[in-house]
């Protein structure tokens, strides 16, 4: 029930904006850099490291998102360049991820797909049919850039969303991560976003 609660609180954030001050801000994970890496924070530590080639790209903003509900399994019809949507899976369990973003910066020529795990437990997995999805989701967007004759690298991102109560956290990615990743790359950096809310019991 808890962990269900602050799912509902951080798609409710992210839909409406966060509006809170100071607002959250992503701190870089780091990796073991195995072939399927494990992606760890201590935030306890003296120094987490805010700053990474992706600083540009902050999910977290104050402005309103639409809330679209999207078939992983369907065409991705949903899904466009957009800046102000904020995608759910219409699947209660996903196989790696709870929600995800498009931000597209034309200056740089860069898109940045921002993939979400919502989580309550220190520890999370997840299963390799989610690195599909993402590739999924990745082809589309290359779609959708040439039918605008628009030139952009696609870059992947993703953000483990937890309770600032609990400072330590780890993210081991599934099997697969360096797998059928030649034309369309589903690895990328990992963040955390410690999220304030009321205490939550431990797991």
């Amino acid at each position: 029930m808890a962990g269900w609660f602050f799912e509902a609180i951080v798609h409710h954030k992210f839909a409406t904006g966060w509006e809170d001050q100071p607002r959250p801000q992503p701190i870089l994970m780091e990796s073991d850099n195995r072939n399927h890496p494990a992606f760890s924070i201590d935030l306890s530590s003296p120094s987490p490291t805010p700053g990474t080639s992706l600083s540009s790209f902050t999910p977290l903003r104050a402005d309103a998102r639409t809330v679209v509900s999207v078939n992983l399994a369907g065409g991705l019809g949903d899904v466009t360049l957009d800046t102000d949507k904020y995608y759910i899976p219409n699947v209660t369990n996903n196989a790696l991820f709870d929600s995800f973003v498009i931000d597209h910066d034309r200056d740089r020529r860069t898109v940045v797909i921002s993939i979400f795990q919502i989580t309550i437990s220190p520890r999370h997995g997840g299963s390799a049919d989610g690195y599909h999805l993402i590739r999924k989701i990745m082809i589309r967007v290359g779609a959708l850039l040439k039918e605008a004759g628009l030139d952009a690298t696609i870059k992947v991102a993703y953000f483990l969303v937890h309770p600032d109560s609990k400072p330590k956290h780890k993210w081991e990615m599934p099997a697969g991560w360096s797998k059928n990743n030649i034309l369309n790359n589903h690895c990328g950096e990992a963040f955390c976003i410690p999220v304030p809310v009321p205490a939550f019991p431990q797991t």
